[in-house]
């Protein structure tokens, strides 16, 4: 169940105003999240507290329990700078995902099971930054093909927001949810990991070949460059050399004095 997506957070903000729009408020150019993988008991708590508070369905212990002893659960928090966000405090984790690979139809896959942000921090690009930060996770993963996941056919702002990051719809499942959540209908959404891949495997290329092309682009190695090494023979041959200094004999009676045995 991912129904947890605040119904406000179809757009992250925008650093500046369209033409012809005022302004309300002011606006920020970038918003320095921070992401933070559950690791310990510590952060298992405070993703606990964020679904209850986001979402209408609660879950008992052993399934909290399980998202620290199952390699298979993937879950992150994302936090707001460490000073200020905006006019609010930092005040801990202000989003949750929660995710669980599994198989699904002979295929593995990864479900979003749950999806949370602060009522206080919606409509400020949370969502779209815990989606971005959890696609790069799952994607190391070469055995996951897909990432899908359940929401209701009237969230609208949940919809836009997994349309975004490059889900698609592809089923519609009747009477899915429990009978005091209303509609009980939801649409089944999916997201094809394949081309993704495919972008960051020419991506990857591109910055190799313009690493050798930069590389081709050096001037070749001048007779300059050995001269300024710290020593070398050729270099030693020619230097100047310093005027030994002597040791003058003592002189007694207007002869020289020398050592004899």
């Amino acid at each position: 169940m991912t129904d947890a997506v605040p119904p406000s957070d179809e757009e992250p903000l925008s650093p500046t105003p369209r033409r012809g729009q005022k302004q309300h408020g002011q606006r920020h150019s970038k918003i320095n999240f921070r992401v933070k993988r559950v690791v310990d008991r510590a952060d298992l708590s405070a993703l606990r507290h964020l679904n209850e508070q986001g979402l209408p369905v609660r879950y008992d212990d052993a399934y909290y329990a399980e998202m620290l002893n199952n390699p298979h659960f993937d879950c992150l928090l994302l936090f707001a700078p460490s000073q200020s966000f905006f006019e609010y405090p930092a005040i801990g984790p202000i989003a949750g995902v929660v995710c669980r690979k599994e198989y699904h139809r002979q295929k593995r896959k990864a479900y979003i099971c749950t999806l949370v942000v602060r009522e206080q921090f919606r409509r400020k690009g949370c969502a779209t930054a815990l989606m971005r930060a959890l696609q790069q996770l799952v994607i190391k993963d070469p055995h996951v093909c897909a990432m899908y996941l359940h929401t209701q056919v009237n969230n609208r702002a949940a919809i836009a927001l997994y349309l975004k990051c490059g889900f698609q719809i592809t089923e519609t499942l009747h009477n899915y949810y429990e009978r005091h959540i209303v509609p009980r209908d939801c649409f089944v959404l999916e997201n094809d990991l394949k081309p993704m891949r495919r972008r960051l495997k020419k991506q990857r290329q591109k910055r190799k070949q313009q690493a050798k092309e930069q590389v081709h682009s050096l001037p070749p190695s001048s007779p300059l460059s050995s001269s300024l090494s710290p020593w070398s023979p050729s270099s030693a041959a020619t230097k100047p050399q310093l005027p030994t200094a002597t040791l003058a004999e003592p002189v007694l009676n207007g002869h020289p004095t020398t050592a004899r045995s």
